[in-house]
């Protein structure tokens, strides 16, 4: 509330139901939307996204069923991000084919009656490490993890600037196997994605004219890095923040200014 206190507490999915990962995302309105992925008694892994909303002045209250994935299917991972309007899922995928071989894709859609889901399926690689992040116009940045069996791992991104689609996923370059991509977005639409190689941190940017990202860039050539986290100000700034050391880590961060 506005005095700064919690209200009293709300069972939002159905009792029967087993809700496991949560992501939440505010809209510029002052809607939040709270989504969650759930399996029922006897599943072994979730296979359904469930969502609920509210407005500035009144808590979530229930909870809609939103997307459901096919047969045989699962969702391992679930991000949110902030639109213009309505929120996005963003979603790892995974299932065994026929044959035994094992599959891993990001899938993307937003919010809402009528959506269709987008998958990005990249040969030969098992997407993990999901983020995604929008901005209060509708740009938006998904970044995951592709990995193949030795595992050598890339990272990948795709943008979405407002009222369009995402466009192809691009490779950024190489991250370690042990370690997760962060992606953030300026108001004014400004996208960086940042990674872990060989324990240095990188990162890569993309202006809101540019057609594609920049070149990567070293942020710092320790070779001792992990855990990065990512995140835009209101003025365009970002901060970059990761623990490096071995026995005894410490707390390290960089600021980067958008053009």
């Amino acid at each position: 509330s506005s005095g700064g206190r919690f209200a009293a507490t709300r069972r939002l999915p159905a009792a029967a139901a087993m809700p496991l990962t949560l992501a939440a995302s505010s809209l510029p309105s002052g809607q939040t939307t709270v989504a969650w992925t759930a399996s029922d008694a006897g599943e072994n892994a979730p296979t359904r996204i469930f969502t609920a909303s509210t407005s500035a002045l009144r808590a979530p209250r229930g909870s809609h069923l939103a997307f459901t994935v096919g047969a045989g299917h699962q969702i391992d991972e679930l991000g949110l991000a902030a639109a213009s309007a309505r929120a996005t899922a963003g979603w790892i995928e995974s299932w065994f084919d026929r044959g035994g071989a094992y599959h891993a894709q990001v899938v993307v859609a937003d919010l809402g009656a009528g959506t269709r889901a987008r998958a990005f399926a990249v040969p030969g690689q098992l997407a993990s490490g999901l983020t995604i992040a929008g901005d209060a116009s509708g740009d938006q940045v998904v970044a995951w993890k592709a990995c193949d069996a030795t595992p050598s791992c890339s990272v990948r991104a795709a943008l979405r600037r407002a009222g369009q689609r995402f466009g192809a996923p691009v490779r950024l370059g190489a991250i370690d196997a042990d370690q997760d991509p962060a992606a953030a977005i300026s108001s004014s639409g400004s996208a960086l994605v940042g990674w872990i190689d060989n324990g240095h941190v990188l990162a890569a940017a993309r202006s809101p004219g540019a057609r594609a990202f920049a070149a990567a860039r070293l942020v710092s050539g320790t070779s001792y890095a992990a855990d990065l986290a990512l995140a835009f100000g209101p003025t365009g700034q970002a901060l970059a923040a990761w623990t490096q050391g071995t026995f005894a880590p410490d707390l390290v961060g960089a600021a980067y200014s958008s053009p």
